[in-house]
């Protein structure tokens, strides 16, 4: 099944989505919100001057929660339907 975005907001989401999903890709085996973002948004990066990376974890897992997810950073994101 092939999804279909119908804003832009939507597209990249599914963008993000197919990425996290990718066999063999960056995230495999990385399935809470926690080890997502130690490779999503590591602390210290070299693209991230600010040093915004840090916030991430915390700043995902309330968006999540409100999805209906768990409200912690170690939730175990859904993978499959």
């Amino acid at each position: 099944m092939v999804a279909h975005a119908a804003t832009a907001s939507d597209s990249l989401i599914l963008a993000a989505a197919r990425n996290l999903a990718r066999p063999g890709g960056f995230y495999v085996g990385k399935n809470t919100i926690r080890s997502i973002g130690l490779t999503w948004a590591p602390n210290g990066a070299g693209n991230d001057p600010g040093n915004l990376n840090q916030h991430w974890v915390g700043s995902v897992t309330p968006f999540y929660a409100q999805l209906g997810g768990r409200g912690d950073h170690d939730a175990v994101v859904k993978t499959r339907p």
